[in-house]
């Protein structure tokens, strides 16, 4: 006679079964995520299973790139892995991404173009950046511009935000097309602290290949249509903004400058901090052409001519001038009186080769015979016999003639002399 089986108990072997093979597939995945198993899954499973690799990608010059790795926890969420091809110049370049290339446009930034002041400069600073090629892309709003590059943040493997450092290390201007704007607010700032800090081409023309010219503004100012008071305003531009200048009228006073809001005009030049010499600045002619400068890379501006005394000597009855401080925002001068008589310095004229700046000492001051008097700009405060001229730095800081003007007579430094 043959015997039934019992129903109960194959019904309980057949759960058993589910619920052994749930269990190993639980394991095999908690593994290949890279989990940490107790003994006894390991001892079930044996050696763990072989997490399968993305094969190397290649670029469009036939070498190959590994993978990138895994994301830094600074960067966003929803970052797109991708791996460097080349930095294309300061503010673009080309990346492998879902094993297509594409050329990416930093969002927010802008650097020289090929042919102005310190393309190179920027270029190289945005490769030291790039570092060894894995990459993080990251949208703001928009995807693509009209040009059909992709608009991207940009972070490294490292979670260096690429976009950010070239502003905060003088490389580049903030620049904002809407609806890109997130950050705006935060790359102007960063702008303000680099020009402040005189950090990349705030720092003048140190590069090889000139440095771009740009400008802070000093206080709240009048943005123009051309260069003239008595032009039409365009808007008027906060203090601490950074801003990049493009040409020069011919007697240097006014500024062709962009706004990170891409507003174009014309400002005073005394009413921004400069970071080349004005006569390194190109002229703006009548057709609205910007003719280049005879050098991008001059280390003292060309003075502008201005009426000059008769006389031009080292002292004015024995009272010399010299620079104290000219770095950054902050500007003394003194005068000292090295003869042995008083000697009435009231009404004195201080002016400089660069802009149209003039400080008259006070009437009624006098310097008797080994007395200095101090006459201060910018940041300075007077902390000794004298009178600060203006709040706004007015000697340019790569150098101009100082010119020192009384008795029908006249002395003249250089302005980065102490």
């Amino acid at each position: 006679m043959t015997r039934k089986k019992d129903k109960s108990s194959s019904s309980d072997q057949m759960w058993r079964k589910i619920i052994g093979l749930l269990i190993a597939i639980g394991l095999v995945i908690a593994a290949w995520l890279g989990l940490d198993l107790p003994d006894w899954a390991t001892e079930l499973l044996g050696d763990r299973p072989t997490v399968s690799q993305p094969a190397p990608s290649t670029t469009s010059s036939g070498s190959t790139t590994s993978a990138p790795v895994a994301r830094p926890v600074t960067i966003p969420e929803g970052a797109v892995a991708a791996t460097l091809i080349r930095a294309v110049d300061g503010d673009t370049a080309e990346v492998l991404v879902n094993g297509q290339t594409a050329t990416v446009r930093y969002v927010g930034i802008d650097t020289p173009e090929r042919g102005e002041p310190g393309y190179q400069a920027a270029q190289r600073a945005n490769r030291r950046l790039m570092g060894d090629g894995d990459l993080f892309l990251v949208p703001d709003r928009s995807d693509k511009d009209r040009y059909g590059r992709l608009l991207r943040f940009i972070y490294t493997a490292d979670g260096v935000f690429v976009n950010r450092e070239m502003v905060a290390q003088g490389y580049a201007q903030p620049i904002e097309y809407r609806p890109d704007v997130t950050l705006a607010d935060d790359f102007r700032q960063v702008a303000r602290e680099a020009a402040e800090a005189r950090r990349g081409f705030w720092g003048g023309s140190g590069d090889p290949d000139g440095a771009m010219s740009y400008a802070l503004t000093l206080e709240d100012v009048t943005l123009r249509a051309g260069p003239g008071s008595s032009q039409t305003t365009v808007q008027q531009v906060p203090q601490g903004t950074s801003l990049t200048v493009y040409g020069r009228d011919q007697a240097g006073r006014w500024l062709q400058v962009r706004t990170p809001d891409r507003a174009g005009g014309w400002l005073q030049t005394n009413k921004v901090f400069l970071n080349v010499p004005t006569a390194q600045i190109g002229v703006v002619n009548a057709s609205g052409v910007v003719e280049a400068p005879a050098t991008t890379r001059a280390a003292t501006a060309t003075p502008i001519p201005t009426p000059a005394p008769a006389v031009s000597d080292a002292n004015i009855d024995g009272v010399v001038l010299r620079v104290v401080e000219n770095s950054g925002f902050n500007e003394v001068l003194e005068l000292r009186n090295t003869g042995r008589q008083t000697v009435q310095i009231g009404g004195w004229e201080l002016s400089g080769s660069i802009g149209n700046e003039v400080c008259t000492i006070p009437s009624g001051v006098s310097l008797r015979a080994g007395q200095s008097y101090q006459i201060v700009s910018g940041r300075s405060e007077v902390t000794a016999n004298g009178f600060k001229c203006t709040g706004s730095p007015i000697w340019n800081n790569t150098g101009e003639t100082i010119y020192l003007r009384g008795q029908n007579r006249q002395i003249e430094i250089d302005s980065t002399q102490q």
